[in-house]
């Protein structure tokens, strides 16, 4: 019983931590540039543990780099804000166009509308389209988020079943074009902290989908 309950903690832990970065790298994206959010992601502790998960920690240094020259100033922050809006607000010879429609085709839309009404999410209080990377992101943190709540219930097949949606949500969507969104983003911007970002978030979600599918199966085999 002492060693389930231990296992089912471990998972619980792990769906949490997942949930944090995803939560925080599809903040990136969603929103402007703050002073919380920049700290977040540029705070010691992430990038050192988020350095020990990607297979490249190219866009760790970036960031480091970022962070060793960021001042925190009115001005460092509109200049930050501008680039924001260059890539992903305006129809400028810079802008990546976020969206996953945009990157495979406009069918995808209903199967992601679907998969987050599966998932209780209400698809018509969302700010953006469903389609935006930011939100497919954040919706992965919401997944993860609701197998940790299944796990603190000890209902092991609900969280069985978090996990598995969230293997086939990277399948069919995020792994389908999350690279190359995340390596048109590192070539078109000016500055390190949205390179390194995406530099990141395309080899988190690369390794997440690698590890899912062992995690699923100890899950399975927990007694």
């Amino acid at each position: 019983m002492g060693r389930r309950l231990s296992a089912i903690r471990e998972f619980r832990r792990l769906a949490m931590a997942r949930g944090n970065i995803y939560y925080l790298l599809s903040q990136v994206f969603l929103s402007k540039p703050s002073y919380k959010l920049v700290t977040n992601v540029l705070n010691k502790d992430f990038l050192y543990g988020i350095s020990h998960v990607v297979d490249d920690d190219r866009g760790v240094k970036l960031l480091r780099r970022f962070a060793a020259k960021f001042t925190h100033d009115k001005e460092s922050y509109e200049n930050l804000t501008r680039e924001y809006e260059a890539l992903f607000l305006s129809s400028g010879a810079r802008y990546v166009r976020p969206y996953e429609s945009a990157y495979i085709d406009y069918a995808v839309l209903n199967d992601i509308k679907s998969m987050y009404r599966a998932a209780r999410v209400q698809v018509s209080r969302l700010r953006n389209y469903p389609d935006h990377f930011g939100l497919e992101l954040w919706f992965m943190y919401h997944l993860c988020y609701s197998e940790a709540q299944a796990w603190s219930k000890r209902v092991k097949d609900v969280a069985i079943s978090y996990l598995e949606f969230g293997k086939r949500f990277l399948e069919k969507h995020l792994m389908r074009w999350s690279d190359s969104l995340c390596n048109r983003i590192y070539n078109l911007s000016r500055s390190d902290f949205y390179r390194g970002v995406a530099d990141i978030t395309k080899g988190y979600i690369e390794q997440d989908y690698r590890e899912l599918k062992e995690v699923i199966k100890e899950a399975e085999d927990l007694t």
